[in-house]
């Protein structure tokens, strides 16, 4: 013979459990992705560090041109 069935309400909030945690351990423990804000953030940073290597190699390039001729 089985035992009561158990409430339905303690059902659910064991499930809604289960869920976040795996939900926590999928994210690697984070309660929400990486918003859109983030990721543009991070693209315009990528953005700005390219340039400034850009500059770089060009007053470089321009040095070592300068220095050669003499």
């Amino acid at each position: 013979m089985t035992g009561p069935r158990p409430d339905p309400k303690v059902v659910l909030q064991a499930h809604a459990l289960r869920s976040a945690a795996t939900r926590d351990a999928v994210l690697h423990g984070t309660n929400r992705p990486r918003t859109h804000r983030a990721v543009l953030s991070a693209l315009w940073g990528s953005v700005m560090l390219a340039v400034v290597i850009v500059i770089v190699v060009i007053v470089a390039s321009r040095i070592v041109t300068v220095l050669h001729q003499k």
